[in-house]
């Protein structure tokens, strides 16, 4: 006999079409199909309202409002109920349910983490401290020791586009962090080459305190293209020094000159113009 096949989830046009309106959800539930209603309908009450709520500014799902924990807690207890009418359990089951969101997916931090998060605090610090307000911090030179490191601020309406909104950094598929993982991922599935086996050390020889391989592929690359450019600067003199023309040396003259006010126009608009955010007290950022 032939079976109808059934989706494993709902169709999110089908929930989209009545997220976040007015509409009451006797009504949102009545213009579901059939599998996508009795599937709906199983889910607790307040994930159902969770999956209801007004998608986010991309027509995303605010997953932070859908209490997982509590359909998992249900289908436990409803599982187990199933054994004990069936005599293969006679325990009890009673469950509390918390949420840690980010936290119950992240590794302890590493002491690089440690280290960027007391100096971007200490940094936010004393800019408030300064008076300083509405701004977004970073750190420079990460892959250098600490105390080398260059803390940051930039003002965030310097950060906006035209619509007044922060752009969102995706991911490139041309970054070098992408690429490193690429050329090693088939070297990793065959061969055990992790720096700890274990938790995160705090000391030892074994402890995380340099920046991790993203971090360093991505300062590896931008001192590569620094150090290419100043060689194709010392080139460029060693020409003009033996160059008779001054035409030649005009052009070479403005072409530099072009080339330079293009950097510093795109770095204004790609680092939020940092150089605006000289109004912190530069004082008490070296004090870090």
């Amino acid at each position: 006999c032939a079976h109808e096949r059934r989706p494993s989830t709902c169709k999110g046009d089908e929930l989209n079409t009545g997220a976040g309106r007015d509409q009451s959800l006797q009504e949102i539930e009545e213009s579901l199909s059939p599998w996508s209603h009795a599937l709906f309908a199983s889910l607790p009450a307040r994930m159902r309202e969770g999956l209801l709520r007004a998608r986010g500014s991309r027509g995303s799902l605010q997953l932070s409002h859908i209490p997982f924990e509590h359909m998992l807690e249900r289908l436990v207890a409803s599982r187990l109920q199933q054994r004990k009418s069936l005599g293969t359990f006679s325990g009890s089951f009673t469950a509390i349910c918390f949420f840690f969101g980010y936290e119950a997916r992240n590794a302890f931090p590493s002491p690089f983490d440690c280290q960027l998060a007391a100096t971007m605090a200490s940094t936010a610090a004393l800019l408030a401290y300064s008076g300083a307000s509405a701004c977004a911090l970073t750190v420079k030179n990460l892959t250098a020791p600490v105390e080398a490191w260059e803390p940051m601020a930039a003002p965030l309406l310097a950060l906006c586009d035209a619509s007044g909104s922060i752009p969102e950094g995706l991911v490139s598929v041309d970054s070098r962090p992408l690429a490193l993982l690429q050329g090693r991922r088939d070297q990793w599935c065959l061969r055990d080459e992790y720096c700890n086996p274990g938790p995160i050390q705090y000391s030892g020889q074994v402890a995380a305190s340099s920046p991790p391989l993203c971090v360093r592929a991505v300062q590896e690359r931008r001192r590569d293209l620094v150090a290419q450019i100043a060689s194709l600067l010392s080139k460029i003199q060693d020409n003009a020094s033996l160059c008779n023309s001054d035409a030649v040396l005009q052009t070479v003259q403005i072409q530099l000159d072009s080339s330079l006010r293009c950097l510093q126009a795109l770095s204004a608009e790609i680092a939020g113009n940092t150089s605006a955010s000289s109004s912190t007290d530069e004082s008490l950022l070296k004090d870090l």
